[in-house]
């Protein structure tokens, strides 16, 4: 069954500097993997739990439209994203896929 999952990505990272090329890249993969997905610009904030400092977000909000739980589509999508994250520099990226949301880290440490 085809159903939706979805990655959201931040336009910018935490100094405020442009994640242009990166995103670029992410699409790619997305497209490559994937055939399409839909996008959307939106907004969001988390708190680091260790400084208590709030960041906020200018994000992307990827849809991608395949066959969840297919563990090969599972797989694939969770290596974007751990992708996106170690280009990025981010601590996590997050994904909810077929309706299950997680924070995925680097395969980079």
């Amino acid at each position: 069954m085809i159903t939706e999952s979805k990655l959201i990505l931040p336009k910018c990272d935490n100094e405020g500097y442009s994640l242009h090329n990166e995103i670029a890249m992410i699409e790619t993969a997305i497209l490559q993997q994937f055939g399409g997905y839909n996008v959307a610009e939106s907004k969001g904030a988390w708190r680091d739990d260790k400084t208590g400092k709030v960041y906020r977000d200018e994000c992307l909000t990827y849809t991608i439209a395949a066959e969840w739980p297919l563990p090969d589509n599972c797989i694939a999508l969770r290596h974007i994203a751990s992708y996106a994250c170690a280009i990025m520099q981010q601590e996590c990226i997050y994904m909810c896929l077929d309706g299950q949301v997680e924070f995925v880290e680097s395969y980079v440490k």
